[in-house]
């Protein structure tokens, strides 16, 4: 049986200490780890000073080596207390589309990454959007320094399929969470919010749908769908948790209030315009939460991420030990 392997985005190479190097450290448990690069730099593409292909390729490939030898020393420090770790570096543009490619090329089963830019704060840029909207494997991203055990792990489910998600990505999203609260004994919370009826539609505020006694029902009957999900792999009931209100609100003040440091959830993206974009209510929260977050995906996403990024690296990857 093939052993597990964790994809490691490194945002630099000059160092070993990094959040997201020592949360897939904590992970490991027999899994392969690769830790790898992406190089580009976009002013060098027009630049007035290298108006010859040769000069290009020449400072592009000198760009690249000197990440490779950054890796190179990082790999064998990890090796005296590691035996499965390798690492990549490759040229490729742009740089969330290059970490997808190596994830699918290397048959990954969880990427890790830190924000990939950084805003002055722990919100997302553009291309933390479009790697959490496309990448098909299952994406740690660390916001935390990476070093504490998880204490609290919360799954974001929705057992009514509402925003057109599939019933199978609620089964993921749990099995994940589960398993990393077993992993780190954790505390494990199935979070489900129930929108009362006025949050959906304000001018019906007075109405027989909108009363104490339809809301009330509302959470019962949210209360019952989460705990036969729960009931289904053997997890007790008490770990569902209903929230009343939208998840863009109600799920960042729970991570706040209840101490999560872990939330997993599904993330649909749609194809726009030759491209993916995430749904507004998954990124409404992970925008406004500070945990680190594993997003995950429906079965068979790849096929929806092929169809829209060319599945080839700009150049060769380079492998260890370069």
């Amino acid at each position: 049986m093939a052993r597990s392997k964790i994809l490691v985005a490194v945002s630099r190479t000059d160092t070993l200490e990094q959040p997201a190097i020592r949360r897939a450290m904590s992970l490991l448990d027999g899994a392969e780890l690769e830790l790898f690069r992406c190089v580009y730099e976009p002013n060098l593409q027009g630049s007035p000073l290298v108006t010859r292909d040769e000069d290009y390729a020449d400072v592009r490939d000198a760009l690249v080596q000197e990440a490779a030898n950054g890796l190179r020393d990082i790999v064998e420090a990890l090796r005296q207390r590691i035996d499965a770790v390798t690492a990549t570096v490759v040229w490729d543009y742009p740089v969330y589309q290059g970490i997808i490619r190596r994830a699918v090329a290397a048959n990954a089963d969880l990427v890790v990454t830190e924000p990939l830019q950084a805003v002055g704060t722990r919100r997302f840029a553009s291309a933390d959007w479009n790697l959490v909207s496309g990448c098909p494997v299952p994406l740690l991203v660390v916001k935390g320094g990476g070093t504490e055990k998880y204490r609290h792990v919360a799954a974001a489910v929705d057992p009514f399929h509402a925003r057109a998600k599939p019933a199978s990505l609620d089964d993921v999203i749990v099995a994940r969470g589960e398993e990393l609260a077993r992993r780190f004994a954790a505390r494990f919370s199935a979070v489900h919010c129930a929108v009362p009826f006025g949050q959906i539609v304000p001018f019906a505020r007075e109405g027989e749908r909108s009363s104490p006694e339809a809301e009330a029902e509302l959470m019962e009957t949210s209360r019952a769908a989460v705990a036969e999900m729960l009931a289904g792999r053997g997890i007790d009931a008490g770990a569902a948790r209903i929230l009343s209100g939208l998840p863009g609100a109600e799920l960042p003040r729970f991570v706040a209030d209840e101490g999560v440091d872990l939330l997993v959830m599904g993330a649909l993206s749609r194809a726009r315009l030759a491209d993916l974009v995430i749904g507004s209510t998954a990124a409404e929260v992970l925008d406004a939460v500070d945990c680190d977050l594993l997003i995950v995906k429906p079965p068979r996403f790849l096929e929806t991420v092929a169809a829209h990024i060319r599945m080839e690296p700009e150049t060769e990857p380079a492998f260890y030990p370069f």
